[in-house]
């Protein structure tokens, strides 16, 4: 069961178990018209930054939007990440690397490698380094590269497809030290990359199980898997139908089975949370795109 509810104070997370899991409102804050969410960064002083393919950066909180950044029209972020002169972030088309301090005129400070051929998709800031996904529409594979002093290593690459439109796309989220990667569209894979192993697992597969199946129409080519964001234990994965409001929201076990499908007739999805602090970052649309905080707990089935 997943229940929303407004809270009327903080709570702390709950050991995970086969308890279902409930999500009480914390906050709404109207987006800007027109602001179409490209992803999400957890800042530490308890914000968010949204970025968008409009070249905006967003800086929002439970209390309202605090900051609004425009960057040149010809930049547009893949990754963004915060460090002690401001925020860096990778140009999607170019690959170009540039900070942005205290105006909103970035300064050019390096760029990742791109080969003909390589469409870059994703990317995240960890441990000194980038992360990135790439499409190599040449090869016809999504690959995983980090890049850092070091060198480029490539962490993951997927079985060549039968044609450039079929490469699949991955999310890129975080899960600890490891990654999870979210593929877009059905199966709807979630793989945990681990980079100091260099280790990949499949952690589920949700279109091979048989209940969601039934739950998903004939229309599953048009159905999109936002990323997996952790719990405690486990995580939440949103699928969401293209030509409808109709949402699916999976949870999953630490053991990665599949706990609960709840059906949603309404335009949400989770994108982000701190699994520290027991909060989920959602968009929903009720007329206008708006920002949901919610904490979660575990509760027993009979509550």
């Amino acid at each position: 069961m997943v229940s929303v509810a407004l809270a009327t104070r903080p709570l702390a997370a709950q050991r995970c178990g086969p308890e279902a899991l409930r999500l009480e409102q914390l906050a709404v804050q109207p987006l800007p018209p027109h602001f179409g969410i490209d992803g999400a960064l957890s800042l530490a002083d308890g914000g968010y930054a949204l970025w968008s393919a409009e070249s905006a950066l967003l800086f929002m909180y439970p209390d309202g939007l605090r900051e609004r950044r425009v960057l040149p029209p010809l930049l547009h972020p893949v990754g963004l990440a915060a460090d002690p002169d401001g925020y860096r972030f990778l140009d999607r088309a170019t690959g170009v690397e540039y900070r942005l301090g205290a105006d909103s005129v970035p300064e050019r400070i390096g760029a990742v490698p791109l080969a003909p051929g390589e469409e870059l998709d994703a990317a995240r800031w960890r441990d000194g380094g980038w992360t990135i996904g790439l499409r190599d529409t040449r090869a016809r594979r999504f690959l995983v590269r980090r890049v850092d002093g070091a060198g480029v290593t490539t962490l993951f690459a997927s079985a060549a497809a039968d044609s450039v439109l079929l490469i699949p796309r991955y999310h890129l989220s975080e899960t600890g030290s490891a990654l999870l990667l979210t593929r877009l569209t059905a199966p709807f894979e979630v793989l945990r990359l681990t980079a100091a192993t260099g280790t990949v697992d499949t952690l589920a597969v949700p279109f091979g199980d048989a209940a969601l199946r039934l739950a998903l129409p004939d229309t599953v080519a048009q159905w999109r898997a936002l990323p997996a964001v952790a719990l405690d234990c486990g995580w939440v994965l949103t699928l969401s139908d293209l030509q409808s409001d109709r949402r699916l929201l999976l949870r999953y076990d630490a053991a990665g089975g599949l706990a609960k499908v709840t059906p949603l007739d309404a335009p949400f999805g989770v994108m982000a949370g701190r699994p520290a602090e027991g909060t989920l970052l959602a968009a929903r649309r009720a007329g206008e795109l708006e920002l949901v905080w919610y904490q979660w707990r575990w509760v027993r089935q009979d509550q």
